[in-house]
């Protein structure tokens, strides 16, 4: 079976946590087209990080944006998703999403 995740942003990237190339118990890897290079994953327990930066359109450009994004388990049903976004080490923006499956 094949899969493809269609955007990277937040959700694109969660959903690839568990689509990512796993090295070792504890590391990932995933690419998207619109990240730079790949994105570098940690686990640590019910918690997931992802280290990346993405191209996100501005003004019909294309910054470069890193992301600090952490998946939270908190149990079978619920995922809180937490990142941070950086532009020259100056936090821009911040986003928590909660995933409820049902």
């Amino acid at each position: 079976m094949k899969i493809a995740v269609v955007g990277s942003g937040i959700s694109g990237l969660s959903s690839a946590y568990y689509l990512s190339k796993k090295h070792n118990e504890n590391n990932y890897e995933g690419r998207a087209g619109d990240v730079v290079g790949k994105a570098i994953g940690y686990s640590y327990g019910p918690a997931f990080k992802f280290e990346y930066v993405l191209l996100v359109p501005v003004k019909g450009k294309e910054m470069k944006i890193t992301f600090d994004d952490w998946i939270f388990k908190q149990d079978d049903r619920v995922a809180i998703n937490r990142a941070t976004m950086t532009k020259f080490g100056i936090k821009v923006a911040e986003l928590t999403v909660v995933f409820v499956k049902d």
